[in-house]
């Protein structure tokens, strides 16, 4: 990773990850869109919040998903990774960190093995099941072959 100045986070290409930063404080894990120019100076950007990308029409929506996702925990919302808006705050002493490609990696990497991490524990929940329901059945058959020894052995010892 690395921290640029404004000037030089305008160069950089759309798609670039980011967040922005301060002495002490990261904000937000974004990315970063088209640069706005006026008369071949830049002077906004686009910007996707990956963590507040919330899919909806207007602020008024915004609010109202959150609120019933706040009061309703069976409430689900979806995000939208498309959903760019302008940053618009003209702070020309901004600083950005940029993810580098090795940084992405690692992050990904960690990600997926989360991920394949949650899919072996079920996996490994089902193979538990299995094993149970494999040992009930054994256990039966060896409760019932026994039973049925027990049953001939004591008629014909009966029946003597």
């Amino acid at each position: 990773m690395r921290i640029i100045n404004k000037q030089e986070f305008y160069k950089m290409p759309e798609g670039t990850i980011f967040s922005e930063c301060s002495p002490g404080i990261l904000d937000g894990l974004m990315v970063k869109g088209d640069t706005y120019y006026d008369r071949g100076i830049p002077i906004d950007y686009l910007e996707c919040n990956l963590i507040d990308c919330i899919d909806c029409n207007d602020s008024g929506e915004y609010s109202d998903i959150l609120e019933k996702a706040i009061t309703d925990n069976n409430f689900s919302f979806s995000f939208d990774y498309e959903n760019f808006g302008r940053n618009g705050l003209f702070n020309d002493e901004q600083l950005y960190m940029i993810y580098e490609k090795k940084d992405l990696e690692k992050l990904i990497n960690f990600l997926n093995k989360k991920k394949r991490y949650n899919i072996i524990k079920y996996l490994v929940k089902i193979k538990l099941l299995v094993y149970n329901y494999f040992f009930f059945i054994l256990s039966s058959i060896y409760f019932l072959r026994n039973s049925l020894i027990f049953f001939f052995l004591s008629s014909s010892f009966f029946n003597r």
